[in-house]
């Protein structure tokens, strides 16, 4: 079971990823978090005709196709209406992360760091000895502690009051970890060729 739950997990981050969420097919999702100018797109499954309304456009706009842009800091709900339905999406509009850049000479280098560039930077990614070291209920400081650097995030949601936050940090030759905490505590992780 828990297996499965891992793999559901998943697949809505991978979903998430591409900016394009059907609100019907991913379980109810309906709090988002984005940056200035970042746009996603949401769809209500119907065949009905959708009109959409952002309560602050000064937050986020949206358009008649469900196209959302981020334009400052704040928050907002954008309001779908299908014949006597209404869905609400909140919309939190957040700061960008810190980028963590890496230099390399050519590409297949070691990374260096600029402050000394004779120093390989090895903490630019996550490695499957310290994804091995992330156990449940680990904070996300806790999990950023044990590998080095902050992870992006795919996805925000609440249920039944609880934070939902899931997190990807990627690793050497297209190797990711997605990890899922609720209500800060670690509660599912995943990994994809982790070395």
């Amino acid at each position: 079971m828990k297996r499965y739950k891992k793999m559901f997990l998943l697949m809505i981050s991978l979903l998430l990823l591409f900016s394009n969420v059907n609100a019907a097919d991913a379980a109810k999702i309906s709090s988002y978090s984005l940056m200035p100018k970042e746009t996603i797109t949401i769809t209500v499954d119907t065949q009905k005709s959708v009109t959409w309304k952002s309560s602050n456009k000064k937050i986020a706009t949206v358009d008649k196709r469900g196209n959302i842009k981020a334009i400052s800091l704040g928050e907002t709900t954008i309001t779908a209406k299908y014949g006597k339905k209404t869905r609400k999406f909140h919309i939190s509009v957040k700061k960008p992360a810190v980028a963590i850049v890496v230099y390399t000479d050519t590409p297949g280098d070691t990374p260096t760091n600029p402050e000394n560039p004779s120093s390989p930077d090895t903490d630019t990614y996550i490695t499957k000895t310290a994804y091995d070291k992330l156990n449940n209920d680990i904070t996300y400081d806790n999990a950023v502690d044990i590998i080095g650097i902050n992870g992006s995030i795919v996805s925000t949601s609440s249920d039944n009051g609880q934070q939902i936050v899931t997190y990807i940090w990627y690793g050497e030759n297209d190797s990711s970890a997605t990890i899922t905490f609720q209500d800060d505590k670690l509660s599912s992780k995943s990994e994809k060729n982790l070395k």
